[in-house]
């Protein structure tokens, strides 16, 4: 497993004494935007004097190299994975599951492959995290119950950027990430923390986008009453039948419905 570890697992460490948070890219490999935001991370943490530490885990360095979402299986969806598994992936997971035992906070950076405003996945709310995704102006957060990387370790929260391979989404991951570092006192520097009131939402049901042509006025997360225009099907008007708030909207094959929930944990 340490050879495992070793060839497809890559971890970097910034600063001195125990990590206080973990980065995580490249859980799929074709995901490059977080990947690049990780290196120009790198280049403006090497000019500044840090005050403790954290760390950056390339998660399935195979798949990164080969520009491929996965080699074998889905890597976010073989957790808690297997020592021995029959997949390289189940292997990996259960490797990462390991190595992020002591990470008191984990934030895995994901892009899509349409353009989406920056949105957190969590499998658990408490006020930490609360507290962290409004002070790096992160307003929306979509419950999960996949099993995925956060389920299984602490304080985990899965972000998307925006799409796969655009300079928005670098840029909007690069600028997450100094927010973390800087919200967590590790810079010397600080950026300026954009402070929004977290937004909690459910998917519950989806539409199909088969020949449906959306309204301008429907966007991520803004939302949609009863009755309002949702789009047009072969020239006839679509309407929601109930209130709802988009998600994907920009996904080809369907848009997916939310509401607002409360879920907060006990810290």
């Amino acid at each position: 497993m340490n050879d495992l570890k070793q060839k497809l697992i890559k971890s970097e460490k910034f600063g001195s004494g125990k990590s206080k948070f973990t980065f995580v890219v490249g859980l799929h490999g074709d995901e490059a935007a977080p990947v690049i935001a990780a290196s120009e991370l790198k280049k403006i943490i090497g000019k500044s004097d840090l005050r403790g530490s954290f760390q950056i885990v390339y998660a399935n360095t195979q798949a990164i190299k080969e520009k491929k979402r996965f080699i074998e299986f889905d890597l976010n969806r073989c957790f808690p994975g297997r020592e021995n598994g029959k997949f390289l992936e189940e292997k990996i997971a259960f490797q990462l599951v390991r190595d992020l035992k002591s990470s008191q906070f984990t934030f895995d950076f994901h892009a899509t492959d349409f353009s989406v405003t920056p949105y957190a996945l969590i499998s658990v709310f408490n006020k930490q995290i609360e507290k962290i995704l409004e002070q790096i102006g992160i307003r929306n957060a979509l419950f999960s119950s996949e099993e995925s990387l956060i389920k299984y370790v602490a304080n985990g929260v899965a972000i998307e950027v925006g799409q796969k391979d655009s300079i928005e989404a670098v840029e909007a991951c690069l600028k997450i990430m100094l927010q973390v570092v800087n919200l967590f006192g590790i810079c010397d520097k600080p950026l300026l923390l954009q402070e929004k009131k977290v937004r909690t939402f459910l998917i519950y049901r989806f539409l199909s986008k088969k020949g449906l042509v959306l309204d301008a006025a429907i966007s991520d997360f803004k939302y949609v009453k009863k009755g309002q225009r949702i789009g047009w099907i072969s020239g006839d008007t679509v309407v929601a039948t109930e209130g709802f708030y988009p998600v994907w909207v920009n996904f080809q094959e369907r848009l997916l419905f939310s509401k607002r929930i409360k879920i907060y944990d006990e810290d």
